[in-house]
């Protein structure tokens, strides 16, 4: 049953009109997506590996040391949920599945508002 809803899913991308489907940049946006999910993972692991070997204090920024702490925790957090959204990105295009996207789509449409 299980390699038969992976053919069916393969069926149904293989029926669709491509053409309709290309990003602004001229590529598919199927690549477009894991493209821009890739590069979101590196700067985020990036901002990551970089934010804690400085030797900055919050001295240096004139701050109180809980604000300090609280705002490198915030965007610890942040980051570590970027990885896993954009993760989810990958991993449901990788397995054709659509509702592996919903997480990232959800909370980057709370974030606009």
């Amino acid at each position: 049953m299980y390699n038969t809803d992976i053919e069916k899913s393969k069926e149904r991308i293989i029926g669709i009109d491509e053409s309709k489907y290309i990003c602004c940049c001229g590529c598919h946006i199927i690549s477009c997506a894991r493209f821009f999910s890739i590069v979101s993972i590196v700067l985020s692991a990036i901002t990551l590996l970089f934010i804690f070997p400085y030797s900055y204090s919050y001295e240096d920024f004139q701050i109180e040391w809980k604000t300090f702490i609280v705002s490198k925790g915030i965007i610890v957090v942040y980051c570590v949920i970027d990885i896993i959204l954009n993760a989810g990105v990958l991993y449901g295009i990788y397995k054709i599945k659509p509702a592996a996207l919903l997480p990232y789509i959800t909370v980057k449409l709370v974030h606009l508002h």
